[in-house]
This record gives structure tokens, C-alpha cells and sequence, in this order.
């Protein structure tokens, strides 16, 4: 471990950090280290005749703004060189993800996804620990990346948000799950429409309840009105344990079938 300085242009990226860099944090960071200097030398790994950095990407683009003016006090930035594994390597890039102030849900589950399916021996619980999540935290994270597209469109543009997405993966056992969550989406009030749930993630389970009731027949006779009469005994038949049943909530303190 040895602190060097190294040349701009031979300091890589985390191969596996991903995001993006707005120009205000570049600059503030930029005039910082004007000032004051690098107060944190980021730690980094020799790769290919290159130094790969483990965090402190912003840095080094700051590092490049002032060198544009003054190349010979900028044009190198020091690097604590390190010998670091690849899965080092990538819990770095996590942990990095996770203290960045921009970065939106979907872009840390997307993190979180591809460091599990890059290192198959990792598993949900160490991520978790690591990253002082719970388990629950870091599954539901995945779940939600399953959504289709357009879904996940709208809770990373900020139409929902992360939690009422997580909520529709219920909709994806039934047939047409991609308009059925679009019409739950439809049934939560809006800025440009004032009617509908709360916009809320228990007014978004109460949209979802709404369009199961509308395509699902209920086990209970209470969510089903007069259009349904039960023709057996659905809890002693087992119903409520079958894994075709949904449970949705009508309101906070129910539970449908």
C-alpha cells in the first residue's frame, strides 16, 4: 500500500461503478480542492499498466477540470495503491453507490443485481450486511427490477416511487400484468387528476386491490358483493394457502383474498 501520483490519463474508472457525474458537484469540487487540496486520497489498483480507482471518480474529474488551466500541478492525482480482488473491487463500487446523494432506487437495485449475477458465490444476506440492509431490503430491490420497462420507467422518472412500484409485482401472476399495473398507476391521484387513491403506497395497494377485484373472483363474500356466490368453502378447501391466491389491501387494516 503506497500513496503514488499518477497521471490522469492512466487512472480508469471502477469497471464496475455505474452512474453519472453533474458538472455543479464537479465544479464545487473542483474549487474545494483548489483551495484546501485533496483532503482524501482515494484508494485505486494497478490493472493493465493503468490504475484502476475503487471510489472517487468525482475526484478525478475535478482533478481534470483544474489541469485544463494548470496541467503541470493538476495533470497527476496521488492514489493509494492497493492489491485488490475483483470482488473488492465491486463491494467498493456498491458501497460508493450507496452514500451517493443522486442516485435513484432503481440505480442501486441495478447495482446491488449485477454484483449477485457477476459473483454467483455472493449471496443476498452478505450483501445486505454490507451494506447494513436487511435481507427483505436487498430481495425486494431485486423483485422490483423484474417489472416490465415502462414500470420501472415510471418510478426512475419519479411518477411513483420505489415502494409503490414494489407493490404491483403482485399484478405479474395475472394475464395482461403490464396494462393491469398501468391502470393501478391510473387509479392513484395526481397533480393533473384529482381523483383516485392517495398517492400513497397504501393508496397504491388499494388501486392494485381495486384492479384484482375488477379481474380476480374473491374467496371472501365481503370483497365480492352480490356478483359472487362462494360455491364451497374456499378457507377449509385451502384456498387462502393455494399459490394461485392473491392477497391485496383494500384499506390499512384489511387483508382480501
Amino acid at each position: 500500500m503506497s500513496i503514488e501520483a499518477i497521471e490522469l490519463d492512466r487512472i480508469q474508472d471502477n469497471p464496475y461503478q455505474v452512474g453519472s457525474y453533474h458538472r455543479k458537484d464537479i465544479e464545487d469540487l473542483a474549487h474545494s480542492i483548489k483551495i484546501y487540496g485533496l483532503l482524501q486520497v482515494p484508494p485505486g489498483r494497478r490493472k493493465d499498466g493503468d490504475v484502476e480507482l475503487c471510489f472517487g471518480h468525482l475526484r478525478k474529474r475535478a482533478f481534470a477540470k483544474l489541469a485544463k488551466k494548470d496541467p503541470l500541478k493538476f495533470g497527476k492525482m496521488p492514489v493509494d495503491i492497493r492489491d485488490l480482488s475483483d470482488n473488492q473491487m465491486a463491494l467498493f463500487a456498491l458501497e460508493e453507490n450507496l452514500k451517493r446523494r443522486d442516485i435513484t432506487p432503481i440505480e442501486l437495485a441495478r447495482a446491488v443485481d449485477n454484483y449477485l449475477n457477476r459473483f454467483l458465490e455472493k449471496t443476498e444476506v452478505e450483501v445486505a450486511e454490507y451494506l447494513n440492509m436487511t435481507k427483505g431490503n436487498v430481495s425486494n430491490m431485486r423483485r422490483v427490477l423484474k417489472l416490465p420497462e415502462k414500470i420501472i420507467e415510471k418510478i426512475d422518472s419519479g411518477k411513483i416511487n420505489f415502494t409503490q412500484g414494489r407493490e404491483l409485482i403482485i399484478l405479474e401472476k395475472l394475464e395482461h400484468s403490464e396494462e393491469l399495473m398501468t391502470t393501478a398507476i391510473l387509479g392513484i391521484r395526481t397533480e393533473s387528476m384529482g381523483f383516485g387513491h392517495a398517492n400513497t403506497v397504501e393508496g397504491m395497494q388499494q388501486a392494485v386491490h381495486d384492479v384484482i377485484r375488477n379481474h380476480c373472483r374473491p374467496l371472501a363474500k365481503q370483497w365480492g358483493g352480490y356478483r359472487y356466490d362462494l360455491l364451497f368453502d374456499t378457507r377449509a378447501a385451502g384456498c387462502l394457502d393455494c399459490d394461485k391466491m392473491i392477497r391485496t389491501h383494500p384499506n390499512k387494516s384489511a387483508t382480501a383474498h
